[in-house]
């Protein structure tokens, strides 16, 4: 892979800067500035780029110029294969790789082929080395220390400090891992490894156990919530059976009704005219019935006449002669024929006059005949007023008929208005009802919400428990005083860098152990030889041989009195028998002669053995210097151990490690956030239960003041639930509505029944005024023939059909009488 361009578009001071890395031969560009002027800067864009930005990156030097959503470096590779690859990189979460235009993001994967899935770590250590990686890289090689600069002293030093890297790098291999090994930090991340699997699988185990908990309460849950549906459904079908109990005497009292009505079968409704033309039908009837007596009496006199003719067959050759004799002698033959028949009409027509007269009252006799001589004029108005009196009459008997009904009914009505109680006010309840159904089916509402806030709580409880760290309640989790991560990660890279320094100080220390070994074998077999002298013997012997040479100055040439000083020279000297001041100082110039011939003729020796001892000293100095170093180590580690504790302290929590801890507190605050959820949960829970206590205690007091105006109302119970409140209310105000219906109906009733009882006594006020106009005419009416105002009608119709027969026989017996005499 090659870095053909690099776009620092909004990154650190930079602006649409552009590094063009696509020139030369072998890809090699320097790229210098003084300062401050962005070299930096441009690494770390480039790593952005490779890697992206990190998830808490707050800006820091790179987000000071540009917003930090803003913050974009863009670049173009040639990869491997020889094809090029560019994209841009952005600020965020997630897809912050996007192709060139920015908008359609590009696949991670590509990017990690190209770099050969190297990590961000590696890649720096090998390709992005800064100024501060370069400084302490110069120190360490120049104190030989660190593991860059020991290679490269050694590789200077020859092959013995190349093997001594090797015997370095063996013994930390040795440390990292060894095939039966168990305290090496492979073998034991390893194991800790295997028993975070184990524990693993055991928490995987309860979670699966817990979801099978879960479930099991999910289905209780809803085995509840059918059971609560299955409840409420009884208590409404118990409602509705109430309902019909108490509407069964109307049912009855209906079908009754129903039963009445059926039985009259298909009745028509008369017209109010009915009654007239019923009076008219039956005159007409009546008169009809008299014409068709006449007629059949006619019909059967005329068939008797024509039996008697004689049937003479032969004569009717002669008809047409016949009837002109006939004619001939018509007047003569006729009234020859006709003579004794109407002497017999005359006597018949004579006793129905007789007859006639003898029924008529008063009994007149023939000579009162022309009285019932009556005119056209005479005999219509009595007409008339007979069949006006029948329509009055029927009129009258309706009117009476009617009032005789309606009175028993409109007591009947009085009566039903009275059995109905008054209603009593139910508008507030009406309203309190209306108003609660309109917020839903809350009591399931309840349920369900208490039932996921109880499962909820019982997770969280469990999860707590689990917590090793810390034990208590959900409300304390809440309100548990907790560090920042911010500070649990700084103490996590300060424990960090003291373990790596007091790694590195048992390093060195065991290396300074083994290289004071090694010196000290070296100097023993350079020992082994014979004693080697070195400058310090050699300047000690030559101190010695001046001091006795003073003193013999001393005491021979000035004659000072230096005999302590003597003794103890001479006592300093080594020697076999005790020697005077001359004696001893000639040994000491003889020893001082000796050492310098010694460390001229073993020159090299001697200087290999005074370097052994350099270094010896050397060594032991960096030994106390490391040791030094590892007490101040385990100082600042009990002085971190016990800020570590502290910083705790408020939680009343013995921490484990800060990476321990820092996992910890993570699952603590997804807890304590899920906590607070829950608790939020269960505040809209309690909400609800006392909505559904306020509804019930509302619908309560509205049906008590229904009831403080009639106690026959049902109550609702304390331990009825809102739904069966809900259904009494609703009950009860069917009830009152059932009621107000009746007493609506029953006033309508009366109201109608009234209304009719005062159209009755109207019409038959109007009848008995008309009877009374009517019997005035009467009277004027029926006085030619004699009767008084209280004649009937069918009196005067029957004594009006007799004045007519008999005034018919009497013209009838004048024509007879007429015919006979000739």
């Amino acid at each position: 892979m090659r870095i053909q361009r690099l776009e620092l578009t909004a990154f650190g001071p930079f602006t649409d800067a552009v590094l063009d890395l696509g020139g030369g031969e072998q890809g090699l560009h320097l790229v210098h500035g003084p300062n401050e002027a962005g070299k930096s800067s441009a690494l770390r864009a480039l790593g952005r780029f490779l890697f992206g930005f990190p998830g808490k990156d707050t800006g820091g030097a790179d987000g000071f110029l540009h917003p930090l959503k803003n913050l974009r470096v863009a670049a173009t590779l040639r990869l491997d294969s020889g094809e090029p690859f560019s994209a841009v990189r952005r600020r965020g979460n997630k897809n912050t790789l996007r192709g060139p235009d920015d908008i359609d993001p590009v696949d991670e994967n590509l990017l990690q082929q190209a770099l050969h899935y190297m990590e961000q770590a590696q890649f720096f250590t090998l390709f992005g080395i800064d100024h501060e990686e370069l400084r302490k890289g110069g120190e360490a090689m120049a104190r030989g220390e660190g593991e860059v600069g020991r290679l490269l002293f050694g590789a200077g030093a020859g092959f013995t400090g190349l093997r001594q890297a090797q015997d370095q790098l063996r013994q930390d291999m040795e440390a990292l891992f060894k095939p039966r090994g168990s305290t090496q930090r492979i073998n034991a991340a390893k194991k800790e490894y295997d028993d975070l699997g184990r524990q693993l699988n055991e928490a995987s185990l309860q979670g699966e156990r817990w979801r099978e908990l879960h479930d099991a309460l999910a289905t209780a849950g809803q085995d509840k919530e059918e059971i609560a549906g299955r409840i409420a459904g009884i208590d409404r079908r118990r409602l509705r059976l109430e309902r019909l109990l108490k509407a069964r005497p109307h049912i009855a009292l209906r079908r009754e009704l129903l039963e009445r009505i059926g039985s009259m079968g298909d009745a028509v409704l008369l017209r109010p005219e009915f009654g007239k033309e019923l009076l008219g039908f039956r005159k007409d009837l009546t008169t009809a019935l008299g014409e068709a007596a006449k007629i059949k009496t006619k019909i059967e006199t005329l068939t008797k006449d024509l039996e008697a003719l004689p049937a003479s067959f032969p004569l009717l050759d002669h008809a047409e002669r016949i009837a002109a004799l006939h004619q001939e002698l018509g007047s003569h033959l006729k009234a020859r024929q006709d003579k004794p028949g109407v002497a017999k009409l005359l006597q018949a027509a004579r006793a129905n006059m007789r007859r006639i007269l003898a029924a008529l009252p008063n009994s007149p006799g023939q000579e009162d005949l022309d009285r019932f001589r009556l005119s056209r004029a005479q005999t219509l108005p009595i007409e008339e007023l007979s069949t006006e009196h029948g329509r009055l009459a029927e009129r009258k008997l309706a009117a009476d008929k009617r009032l005789a009904d309606l009175a028993p009914a409109l007591e009947q009505a009085r009566a039903e208005q009275t059995s109905i109680k008054p209603l009593p006010g139910d508008s507030d309840l009406r309203m309190a009802v209306r108003s609660i159904r309109g917020q839903g089916d809350i009591e399931s509402q309840y349920r369900q919400g208490l039932a996921e806030s109880e499962a909820e709580t019982r997770a969280l409880e469990d999860s707590l428990a689990r917590q090793q760290v810390w034990s208590g309640s959900l409300a304390d989790l809440e309100r548990l005083p907790l560090p920042l991560d911010e500070s649990v990660q700084q103490f996590e890279r300060t424990f960090a860098d003291l373990a790596d320094r007091e790694k590195a100080s048992h390093s060195d220390q065991d290396a300074a152990a083994r290289k004071a070994q090694e010196v000290a074998a070296r100097i023993q077999a350079t020992e082994r030889s014979g004693p080697l002298p070195n400058e310090a013997d050699l300047a000690e012997a030559r101190q010695t041989r001046d001091k006795g040479w003073r003193l013999a100055r001393d005491l021979w040439r000035d004659n000072k009195d230096v005999s302590r000083e003597i003794a103890e020279f001479t006592g300093r000297m080594d020697m076999d028998a005790p020697q005077d001041l001359a004696g001893a100082y000639e040994s000491s110039v003889r020893r001082a002669d000796d050492l310098a011939d010694t460390l001229r003729s073993e020159a090299d020796r001697v200087a290999a053995h005074a370097a052994l001892l350099v270094e010896q000293e050397t060594i032991e100095q960096k030994a106390h210097q490391t040791q030094a170093d590892m007490e101040a180590s385990a100082r600042e580690r009990a002085a971190l151990e016990q800020d570590w504790r502290e910083l705790w302290q408020a939680s009343g929590i013995a921490p484990l490690t800060p990476f321990e801890m820092r996992g910890w507190l993570q699952n603590i605050r997804n807890l304590a956030a899920q906590a607070v959820r829950s608790r939020e949960n269960r505040l809209k829970v309690e909400t609800l239960a006392g909505r559904i206590n306020d509804f019930q205690t509302e619908l309560r007091a509205k049906l008590d003041q229904v009831r403080g105006e009639d106690d026959s109302l049902e109550p609702c119970p304390d331990n009825e639930t809102l739904a069966g409140c809900l259904e009494r209310c609703e009950l009860v105000l069917e009830t009152l509505d059932a009621r107000r219906a009746r007493q609506e109906q029953a006033q309508s009733d009366l109201r109608r029944l009234q209304g009719e009882l005062d159209h009755a006594e109207q019409s038959r006020t109007e009848v008995v005024q008309a009877l009374a106009d009517w019997r005035e005419r009467w009277t004027e009416a029926v006085a030619p023939l004699g009767l008084g105002a209280e004649a009937s009608p069918s009196q005067a119709s029957a004594l009006l059909q007799d004045a007519r027969e008999l005034v018919g026989f009497a013209d009838e017996a004048l024509g007879f009488e007429s015919r006979i005499q000739g």
